[in-house]
């Protein structure tokens, strides 16, 4: 028999579910016994039925309890990613009205800027949106929203509340106006209806600096291990912006990259300038695969840029 209780055993570690799976197993080979004795069933079912509709429930509740802590994280990854690109973006807009570049170079700039930052703070806009309309967080982690198909981002937008969806394809057809700037884009932000500007911070002092810092350390640290000349070359140019100017880019393309050593002439010692320069003349040398190529003078033109980045412009030798 049962009697004599549990036997000084723990009732909360009993599990369950193998417990009602055992007398689930009990009733059926005592299924005869069970149907000769006149309201047994029922008996039993009023005492059994409510501890299995309570386990039900409870994971139920777990379960939802889980999914709304996985969407809960997801909306706060995407608000962190949003605010990241914006503060970017308009770091980048505040560092171009500081530069000193043709009428051409500029609008280049821009455009690049446009096509790149903007459409990256907008794919975080539509993500965030998205989320908060029961988007499944799974999805969305693996996504690249704003480079979806035009037809799967159609109805991404559709699946929005009406004011979100028209106020985010509004922005959207700036990206592609050839009028458009990311300025614009940027003011449009704010202005736009149905919450999508929400939560979107302007710049401040205390965010500038913190994304000049973080941006300096990534970028130094990639530059110590690139072993590619162009993009060695393209970094340090950028690094000596956030190091002597104070300027951080969202986005340069590759052909504005003279223009770029060209600003740092007044920062930079001649000999250093000189050597910065030179370095890219090898480099477009190199890309362009001409025979004349002196890969020793390229290797050594590579680290000496590499070390005045890393220096802050003052020295083409390593000191570690």
């Amino acid at each position: 028999g049962i009697a004599g209780g549990t036997g000084g055993g723990d009732v909360d570690s009993i599990d369950e579910e193998a417990l009602l799976s055992g007398l689930e197993t009990a009733l059926l080979k005592a299924k005869p016994v069970v149907e000769e004795v006149p309201g047994l069933a029922e008996a039993l079912a009023e005492h059994l039925m409510p501890r299995v509709h309570e386990a039900i429930g409870a994971a139920r509740r777990a379960l939802a309890e889980s999914q709304a802590g996985a969407r809960r994280a997801a909306v706060q990854a995407a608000q962190e990613a949003l605010e990241n690109v914006a503060i970017a973006v308009q770091i980048s807009l505040k560092s171009a009205s500081e530069i000193d570049l043709s009428e051409k170079d500029a609008e280049t700039l821009d455009r690049a800027l446009l096509k790149g930052g903007c459409t990256e703070w907008w794919g975080a806009m539509l993500k965030r949106e998205a989320l908060h309309a029961g988007f499944d967080p799974k999805q969305a982690d693996s996504m690249e929203i704003a480079a979806l198909p035009p037809a799967s981002r159609k109805l991404l937008l559709e699946s929005l509340p009406s004011q979100a969806s028209a106020a985010l394809r509004t922005l959207e057809s700036l990206l592609s106006s050839k009028s458009g700037s990311a300025h614009a884009f940027a003011e449009a932000v704010w202005a736009s209806e149905g919450g999508v500007g929400e939560g979107v911070p302007r710049l401040e002092k205390k965010r500038e600096k913190a994304h000049l810092a973080s941006t300096k350390e990534a970028m130094r640290a990639q530059i110590k291990a690139e072993t590619q000349v162009a993009v060695s070359l393209h970094l340090a140019v950028m690094l000596l912006q956030i190091e002597l100017h104070g300027r951080c880019f969202y986005s340069v393309p590759g052909k504005l990259i003279g223009a770029m050593i060209d600003t740092l002439s007044g920062k930079l010692a001649e000999p250093a300038f000189v050597t910065l320069s030179n370095f890219h003349k090898q480099v477009q040398a190199a890309l362009a695969g001409g025979d004349e190529v002196d890969e020793d003078a390229l290797a050594a033109g590579h680290e000496a840029v590499r070390c005045l980045a890393l220096s802050k412009g003052r020295s083409t030798e390593s000191h570690e």
